[in-house]
């Protein structure tokens, strides 16, 4: 029998709705409250604790579980920012229970859109991130981030966390002028889920590489889980645009790449615990006037942290990031 207005509603049809099976063992390869919710597996999972917790077979669904059900369903939208058909989350004790519409339908939109909204995330920064000795042909920042384990970093992405760089040099006087303006175009770049991010303002100058500012190489649709542990990623190269004269500093470029490291052995589908980022600073142009870069460079790691506003536990743990390790010559 189908779950539709006017029929009785029974526990399997319950049970699939929350743990994405009618016995109500679980199934994390379908979309349903405790998939998002729970520990799930791979791309999906928030490693929260009061999953909502099966019916017996040939029991009577109460209210109660339905409440629970909505209320679960209503912090993942809340979490989220998602829009949903449901608006009252609560069943009244000895109410009469009717098939709630777009129920299957809104369980599958909170699937689809489980990471978080903006306020859902709280952000922390690095230290030593600042380098500020004297350099003509590279700099390279190496920063690691760094969770409890393999579970930690999937519930990290999967609610919605991710890792945020924003180069800057703080000078324009000089040769710094040109890393100065090149750097003030990157923007916010963002690690996430299932993306990678570019949030820019400085549209006007047209000083990065083509005429609208678009990046030499932007690896837009590589989030977390299709970073390769094999070897580094290139996430983000920006170099000086051709079309504006800027003469031999044109070989100039930053650029980030991005390895996870290992699989973490829990058998749940992590993408690895430990992200090693490169961020390099490649002056390669032709300095015939022997002059240095002397503005302090600051290559700033951000963790943006999922929070507990709307989930009831910190599953994701300690997230630490290293000060920078700096090479320059």
């Amino acid at each position: 029998m189908s779950y539709a207005a006017g029929q009785p509603i029974l526990d399997d049809e319950y049970n699939l709705f929350a743990t994405g099976n009618t016995a109500g063992t679980g199934d994390t390869s379908v979309a349903s409250v405790n998939t998002v919710w729970g520990q799930g597996t791979g791309d999906a999972g928030w490693g929260q604790s009061n999953t909502v917790s099966a019916v017996a077979a040939g029991t009577t669904v109460t209210a109660a579980q339905w409440t629970t059900l909505l209320a679960r369903m209503n912090s993942i939208r809340q979490h989220t920012g998602a829009s949903i058909n449901i608006s009252d989350f609560d069943v009244a004790a000895g109410e009469a229970i009717a098939a709630i519409a777009n129920l299957s339908t809104d369980i599958t939109t909170l699937y689809t859109n489980r990471t978080a909204a903006s306020g859902s995330v709280t952000e922390s920064t690095g230290g030593g991130e600042d380098y500020t000795s004297s350099w003509s042909t590279s700099a390279t920042a190496t920063t690691t981030v760094t969770f409890d384990g393999g579970d930690e970093a999937r519930y990290f992405f999967n609610a919605g966390g991710y890792i945020k760089l924003n180069p800057s040099l703080n000078d324009a006087t000089g040769r710094n002028a040109q890393w100065k303006y090149l750097l003030d175009e990157v923007g916010d770049l963002k690690l996430l889920h299932s993306t990678f991010t570019r949030t820019f303002s400085n549209q006007g100058s047209g000083y990065g590489a083509g005429g609208d500012n678009s990046p030499t190489t932007h690896a837009s649709t590589t989030g977390y889980y299709d970073l390769t542990n094999s070897s580094a990623t290139t996430m983000f190269k920006y170099t000086i645009d051709d079309a504006f004269g800027y003469g031999n500093y044109r070989a100039n470029y930053y650029d980030v790449t991005m390895n996870p490291g290992a699989d973490h052995a829990d058998g749940r589908g992590n993408n690895g615990s430990v992200i090693t980022i490169v961020q390099r600073f490649m002056d390669d142009h032709s300095n015939t006037q022997n002059t240095s870069v002397t503005g302090d460079i600051d290559a700033t790691v951000t963790v943006g942290k999922p929070n507990e506003t709307y989930r009831n536990n910190d599953s994701v743990g300690t997230v630490t990031i290293s000060a920078a390790s700096w090479s320059g010559s």
